[in-house]
């Protein structure tokens, strides 16, 4: 985890087009996501981006669609982040920052 490790979430409803596109703008596959979770699709998905050093951590009950951001992290605490988020039962800011920081060995504070 690097001194300038961010979370930043946004959260959307699947049935607002104009919301769900924002959310998942910077999602490779966004197309190919954005349909299946318009067809009601549930469940997790997640992605790291070498160059910019960011994990997303998408999830969807099909209702809302939550995207998770975590800035300046190596492959490897990505990935255990991911494994972290698989073992979760419940979805929120609060819930997401636990998992993260069990992965990381650290904590984070939330910031307004």
């Amino acid at each position: 985890m690097g001194s300038t490790t961010r979370i930043l979430s946004v959260m959307a409803s699947v049935d607002n087009a104009e919301a769900m596109n924002s959310v998942l703008a910077l999602i490779r596959d966004r197309d190919k996501l954005a349909q299946r979770l318009s067809s009601g699709e549930t469940g997790f998905a997640f992605e790291y981006n070498d160059e910019i050093r960011t994990g997303r951590y998408l999830i969807s009950d099909a209702i809302t669609v939550m995207c998770f951001s975590v800035t300046d992290i190596t492959p490897h605490e990505a990935y255990a982040i991911a494994a972290e988020c698989r073992k979760m039962l419940e979805w929120g800011h609060t819930e997401f920052q636990a998992a993260a920081g069990r992965a990381l060995g650290g904590s984070f504070e939330r910031v307004q």
